[in-house]
């Protein structure tokens, strides 16, 4: 699985060259939120998650955090793994490195990670269970090189009840080998959904 999802960080990269993540905004930019109002937060450990959320970020012109483990995890695969699948199984939320992000002002909540034995990566989880939602409008994508299983699911359980949990988007490596075009419409229709941060 994480083998996988590390080629599909590297799919991503050359998807991300081919589409312009560093390029201009798209049509699908048309009033694109006030970047003071929205938040995108990520983990990411092959790189694919990261090149979405940076790709969101220069889309909607927002601010951008990245969660990470206090304790790296390793890159061989079956170390990776075996410490995931040990982590998931026991409910464990690891120390996460540096302060969580202020979100005073911030009406939208973008959050994005890795799919890991179909369910949210450790990190994310720590994440979730340790920041404050309570009145935010949270948005949830993840890349997979495998299937999606109860990701999403797993995530609205996640996110504290009184936030208001959207549609997420889910990119797989198929998705992200479909060229420049596709890859384009399936972020665009996705954040064509998203609701407008109310004015200051």
């Amino acid at each position: 699985m994480f083998r996988t999802l590390r080629k599909l960080g590297m799919v991503a990269a050359t998807v991300a060259l081919a589409v312009g993540w560093t390029g201009t905004a798209s049509a699908a930019d048309d009033g694109a939120a006030d970047k003071s109002r929205v938040l995108i937060v990520y983990f990411s450990h092959s790189g694919a998650t990261r090149g979405i959320a940076e790709r969101l970020q220069k889309k909607l012109g927002a601010a951008i955090f990245r969660v990470e483990s206090a304790k790296a995890y390793p890159e061989e695969y079956q170390a990776v793994l075996a410490q995931a699948r040990q982590e998931i199984g026991d409910g464990f939320k690891p120390e996460l490195k540096g302060d969580l992000p202020a979100l005073d002002g911030i009406d939208l909540v973008l959050v994005g990670g890795p799919v890991w034995a179909g369910t949210l990566a450790p990190p994310l989880s720590s994440f979730l269970s340790k920041v404050d939602l309570k009145g935010k409008t949270v948005a949830p994508f993840c890349t997979y090189g495998g299937g999606l299983r109860e990701y999403f699911a797993r995530f609205k359980e996640a996110v504290s009840g009184e936030a208001v949990v959207l549609e997420g988007l889910a990119l797989g490596r198929a998705d992200l080998a479909k060229g420049e075009d596709e890859v384009e419409k399936i972020i665009n229709e996705w954040v064509a959904k998203l609701p407008k941060p109310t004015a200051k």
